[in-house]
């Protein structure tokens, strides 16, 4: 099954888990409560929204100064923003959407594939995993002081999972340079394996392939595959990440903005609990980490899995009726997730339809 056809497959079961989940609470009360959101919240909050992507593209900006990207910053937005949508829209997108997200930043600029993989996982890191840590690990010694931490249940033992999960593949990334070239050359090795064998089968069959075409093609890739070839992409790789490291000020300022960023995207669930005073800025960090929880289901996004997971946190932290707690998710991941995937969607259109570089 293509991309296309997954991500589509993917929308169509979220969305129905979505809704059914919203049938078995009620429909009614649901949309009820809906309709008494406060419009002001919502303005809010979307504004809210709009600052994060100022300060996630600041990110963006300042890592990006490890390579030659040679585009202005209304161009670097705009690829941070139709990333953002290829992320979100892609199943396993915290994942499988790097590659993408990468060949965008090459294609509309000037950096090399190498030297922008390691900018985007360098971004990636900074702009997600790293603030979730934070604030995720602030929120819940907040609500272990300050509230009944036995009415979690198991989320605590789930959450502190949650950010071994995503903090162990980092480090092991970036300490564990040997293995890291062993794997990928091993990798490159079996994938090489797999080509030739590929080319062979289709070299017998050739239904609408020539020989020149299935050589030409399978050598390239072979060359790409190249054990030094793949050690030298490595290396490289490596060279541009502690680029980005060893300059510690322009780190320092891009974790800065990362969690500024991270901060505006967790206050619409602020702003829109307020009218219903049942909140504290500790307790919405708190329920927005822990909802992350619902990513690892592979979904476009968390869609269906986040919403419900936030829906029921928002209930058992802050006492609200399940009706109300699950209006408040859709109206929060309408703000967080589905506004960032209509701009990010205009500005891949935009991208797509401007000249390559500028």
């Amino acid at each position: 099954m293509g991309t296309k056809r997954r991500a589509v497959a993917g929308f169509a079961v979220a969305l129905a888990l979505l809704g059914g989940f919203v049938y078995l609470i009620g429909t009614g009360e649901v949309a009820e409560a809906l309709g008494e959101t406060s419009g002001v919240a919502v303005a809010v909050g979307a504004g809210a929204v709009f600052a994060s992507f100022a300060f996630r593209g600041l990110v963006w900006l300042r890592l990006l100064r490890a390579v030659d990207h040679g585009i202005g910053v209304a161009r670097v937005y705009a690829v941070y923003l139709a990333s953002t949508f290829v992320k979100f829209v892609t199943p396993y997108g915290q994942v499988s959407a790097l590659p993408i997200m990468t060949y965008i930043l090459v294609r509309y600029s000037d950096a090399e594939y190498d030297d922008g993989f390691a900018s985007v996982v360098s971004i990636d890191i900074t702009s997600y995993p790293v603030p979730l840590v934070t604030f995720g690990g602030l929120g819940f010694v907040y609500y272990v002081v300050a509230g009944p931490a036995a009415d979690l249940g198991g989320y605590p033992v789930a959450f502190g999972a949650f950010l071994v999960f995503i903090t162990a593949p980092l480090i092991f990334v970036m300490y564990a340079r040997d293995t890291v070239e062993r794997l990928a050359v091993f990798g490159a090795g079996v994938s090489s394996t797999l080509v030739e064998g590929v080319a062979g089968v289709a070299g017998r069959v050739r239904d609408g392939f020539t020989p020149d075409v299935l050589a030409g093609t399978s050598e390239r890739v072979l060359r790409f595959l190249a054990e030094e070839n793949i050690r030298e992409r490595v290396d490289r790789f490596y060279d541009t990440l502690d680029s980005v490291i060893d300059n510690k000020n322009n780190l320092g300022v891009a974790v800065f903005h990362a969690h500024v960023a991270w901060l505006f995207l967790a206050l619409p669930l602020y702003f829109l609990l307020l009218p219903l005073d049942n909140t504290s800025l500790g307790v919405v960090v708190f329920i927005v980490a822990v909802s992350r929880l619902g990513t690892f289901v592979p979904l476009p996004g968390g869609v269906g899995t986040v919403d419900i997971l936030l829906a029921g946190v928002i209930n058992l932290v802050t006492g609200l009726a399940l009706p109300v707690a699950t209006a408040v998710a859709i109206v929060y991941r309408l703000l967080t997730y589905w506004l960032p995937v209509f701009v990010g969607a205009l500005s891949a259109l935009y991208l797509f339809a401007a000249p390559d570089s500028g």
